[in-house]
């Protein structure tokens, strides 16, 4: 009933708008038809396939999609530059990565990295932060269990978790460590797509040259079902 004191039009954002009931959408259906010329809503939401129709059928809709890694990468070091702060590139990769194509969170990361890093953002440094394990430990590990090396694999784990890592992260990490040479194997561009360190991404493309696809696979789906399992054990390692 408000025109706006400053400024043209009056902003409304609706953030997880899909979890308004039925009654509130129908309710807000009647300002969508027929809004004042200085009103604009803007509806924000990740379920959109939630949001009636009738609702849908009156707005612009604008998808936003995942910002790719090395886009992401790119931009943090040009705020680490203006900053004057020192970094290393495979530092700046893993916070990248950390942001999973989410700009905001990345620099939030990025952030924390500084604080604890002293100005001098290296690249075991941001691992403590994340609480991540180191990769090359996750290849060895990789390595052991595509071989079936029971004793290494034991003996990485029991490493890495020693350093205070949690067993599910390193149960995801394997995971992804796994899917990662997957998409090596089967995908021309995926140097460029994934954007590893160099000496990781050889590791990876030999793994992948020497196991079947139905061998990574099994691999996969083995630590990616250990989530729900981890959850109810008293020996997570």
């Amino acid at each position: 009933n408000f025109p706006p004191t400053v400024g043209r039009y009056k902003v409304y954002i609706i953030d997880e708008v899909h979890m308004l009931s039925r009654s509130a959408h129908n309710a807000l259906l009647k300002t969508l038809e027929e809004p004042p010329s200085y009103a604009i809503f803007i509806l924000a939401t990740t379920e959109v396939h939630q949001i009636p129709p009738t609702i849908l059928s009156r707005c612009l809709r604008f998808d936003f999609r995942l910002v790719p890694t090395p886009v992401i990468a790119s931009h943090i070091k040009k705020v680490y530059k203006e900053a004057g702060v020192s970094f290393e590139d495979a530092a700046v990769e893993v916070i990248a990565e950390a942001g999973a194509g989410s700009v905001r969170d990345a620099l939030s990361v990025a952030d924390m990295c500084l604080s604890y890093c002293d100005n001098k953002v290296t690249y075991e440094k941001v691992l403590e932060v994340l609480g991540a394990s180191d990769p090359k430990k996750i290849g060895e590990l990789a390595k052991a269990t595509l071989y079936g090396d029971v004793g290494k694999a034991l003996n990485m784990a029991k490493t890495i978790a020693d350093l205070g890592k949690s067993v599910a992260m390193l149960s995801k990490d394997l995971a992804e460590f796994v899917r990662n040479i997957m998409f090596i194997k089967n995908c021309p561009n995926a140097e460029s797509v994934l954007s590893l360190p160099v000496e990781l991404f050889k590791t990876m493309k030999e793994l992948g040259d020497t196991f079947l696809n139905q061998r990574l696979l099994f691999v996969l789906n083995v630590f990616s079902s250990l989530e729900g399992e981890l959850r109810y054990s008293s020996q997570q390692r």
